[in-house]
């Protein structure tokens, strides 16, 4: 988890018995101190952090920085994505976006055909294509990377609207863009001849601000009344639960919905909704991390929470130090280790 003055630290659930399962990172490994905004975990264990004065990669206990220096269009890194290789990345910034790959840092602006404005989401689907979803201002944008050039996309393309809110890659590979005042689109597969890429609105579809697929195949959206299946009109009764602005698909066929003050958990058909009388900490819900099991991490208002049958309890308790910290995302990689992320470290 990254601070201001305390560095990173991981959680490992696998440490022996009576051993500290934290391992804390500080400026006397290399690390800076800086305001962690993302993190991601890729390849060989290695760990990406995104924060005010670049972007970060820590392997093993070795430390490597990409800043302007190294070719970053600005040092206050929004988001990035690592690519299904796990060693190639794009990185979001406030001036443009860039395609790094460990070596070599190119970089991409308005003047290379992308949008302006903060780089929110980036996904990639297995034709090679970057997408980036950006907000300038009230406005917000799709932009499209083909290896050559990019494509700033619209209803003209094929999208049902001009407000993207949300990108899903599925599970066939194809893009659906959600959109905060149309329906649905989902991508074209491309002929040989390359161009610009084409969508259709899926049928019966209406505008949605986050998408997942459960394990049977059904696609379910979340919007401000609720969730529902894409293509049932209203959301049922038992579903309306209001502003859906998250959904996550857990490794045990459970879905998870968050709103602005909930987190909802769909499991058999049945939805349960968790709030601040069920132990959720009071404000903003920033990340959350399906368990095996039906449980839960969450990060909100800055505290971290784990779902324990049907109550969230404060998460993590063992470290004194992080209990008084503030936190702001998580991650697992593929050991199961959790790493969280802060703004700051309070004493």
């Amino acid at each position: 988890m990254g601070t201001e003055e305390g560095g990173l630290a991981r959680f490992d659930p696998a440490a022996v018995e009576g051993a500290n399962p934290w391992t804390v990172f500080g400026p006397e490994d290399g690390w800076l101190g800086s305001p962690v905004r993302a993190l991601g975990t890729g390849r060989r264990q290695a760990v990406w952090v995104a924060t005010d004065e670049g972007l970060f990669q820590l392997e093993g206990t070795a430390w490597t920085a990409y800043r302007t220096a190294d070719g970053l269009a600005g040092n206050e890194v929004s988001s990035f994505l690592i690519e299904a290789g796990g060693e190639d990345l794009w990185v979001g910034t406030r001036y443009g976006t860039q395609s790094l790959e460990l070596d070599s840092v190119t970089g991409f602006d308005a003047g290379d055909g992308l949008d302006s404005g903060v780089v929110q989401q980036i996904v990639s689907t297995n034709d090679g294509n970057a997408w980036f979803l950006i907000k300038d201002g009230e406005e917000r944008r799709l932009s499209r990377f083909d290896g050559r050039q990019f494509d700033k996309l619209s209803t003209t393309d094929g999208l049902a609207g001009n407000e993207p809110s949300a990108l899903f890659v599925d599970t066939d590979g194809t893009l659906l863009v959600a959109d905060s005042n149309a329906p649905i689109a989902g991508s074209l597969a491309e002929g040989g001849g390359g161009g610009r890429p084409r969508f259709e609105v899926l049928e019966d579809s209406t505008p949605a601000s986050a998408l997942v697929r459960s394990g049977d195949g059904e696609l379910w959206v979340g919007e401000d009344r609720g969730v529902r299946l894409v293509d049932d009109r209203n959301p049922a009764e038992h579903a309306q639960v209001e502003g859906v602005t998250k959904a996550r698909a857990g490794p045990d066929g459970v879905l998870w919905f968050a709103g602005a003050e909930d987190v909802h958990r769909m499991e058999g058909g049945l939805i349960t909704s968790f709030g601040v009388e069920a132990g959720l900490p009071v404000g903003e819900l920033s990340a959350m991390e399906p368990l095996s099991g039906g449980s839960l991490l969450v990060v909100a208002g800055g505290k971290g929470a784990k779902l324990e049958g049907e109550r969230f309890r404060p998460w993590p308790t063992s470290n004194p130090r992080l209990r008084q910290s503030v936190l702001h995302d998580l991650a697992r990689d593929e050991r199961g280790v959790t790493w969280l992320c802060l703004l700051y470290t309070s004493d």
